[in-house]
């Protein structure tokens, strides 16, 4: 199934962010038997070039590819989309106007204002792909809008109500620095209230049939974390990105190192 059929289904999914840009980690989490992982390109330092072999590591061991887009961009969504990403992520979205505006960007006139071209990835480099394709391009890929400010929270009902978004994911970090945790920490009572802020998306867009992906912040117990989030309404969990999990990996061996030749003498 396509990420767009899944979302539609309603299916449970895992997938994991891609930061050190390696093609090997997106095979890798394809021969596991996640659902996606997410190009993130506003973090990192590899370009649109780099994607598009990033994509097609995806593909070839059947996990979907969903690029995070630098900013809010027509270009960056329509370039994004041409190279064959299943899905798009788009950052700071805290309104339904920019939400609209994303949307647009992956449909075609007169829904959308995104330029033809039938000579990319996404369709083959065929035109009777393309024409397939244009008729509907929400069928073939999904705009996800990022909810990661207080304001986005506020203004969530709108922004589910835009045509073209069926999904959102919900950024915790972000969304607890836009209630202060820049200034205070990420402090019980700044958790307390970043997990409210799910829990209401949550709760709005199972009023307007929509796809919840969600990140954790706390990546060291798997199984409790998904359990909190399946309960609290997530349908998709990003579980953080490679080189988290490769320094928590680090860490471990560096800890068991400095045990057994402390032990030694």
């Amino acid at each position: 199934m396509k990420l767009v059929e899944k979302i539609r289904a309603k299916k449970k999914m895992i997938g994991l962010e891609l930061y050190s840009g390696s093609p090997h980690n997106v095979e890798i989490l394809g021969e596991v038997g996640f659902d996606f992982t997410m190009l993130d390109t506003e973090h990192t330092e590899y370009d649109t070039g780099h994607i598009a072999h990033l994509i097609r590591a995806a593909d070839s061991f059947g996990v979907a590819p969903v690029v995070r887009v630098e900013q809010l961009n027509e270009v960056l969504i329509m370039k994004t989309l041409d190279r064959g990403a299943q899905g798009v992520i788009v950052p700071r979205i805290t309104t339904a106007e920019q939400a609209r505006r994303a949307a647009s960007a992956a449909a075609f006139p007169p829904v959308g204002m995104r330029g033809m071209c039938p000579d990319v990835r996404a369709t083959r480099y065929r035109n009777e792909v393309w024409e397939e394709y244009a008729r509907n391009p929400f069928d073939h890929v999904a705009v996800i809008p990022l909810i990661e400010d207080i304001r986005a929270v506020e203004n969530i009902d709108a922004i589910m109500a835009v045509d073209g978004i069926d999904s959102i994911l919900f950024g915790p970090g972000d969304f607890a620095v836009s209630i202060g945790a820049a200034q205070e920490g990420f402090t019980d009572e700044i958790m307390g209230r970043t997990r409210e802020a799910l829990q209401r998306v949550c709760k709005a867009a199972a009023k307007h049939d929509v796809y919840v992906f969600a990140i954790p912040l706390e990546l060291r117990d798997p199984t409790r974390i998904m359990n909190e989030l399946f309960d609290d309404g997530v349908s998709g969990v990003l579980f953080g990105t490679d080189t988290m999990h490769f320094q928590l990996a680090a860490d471990r061996i560096r800890g068991a190192f400095g045990g057994v030749v402390s032990s030694r003498g």
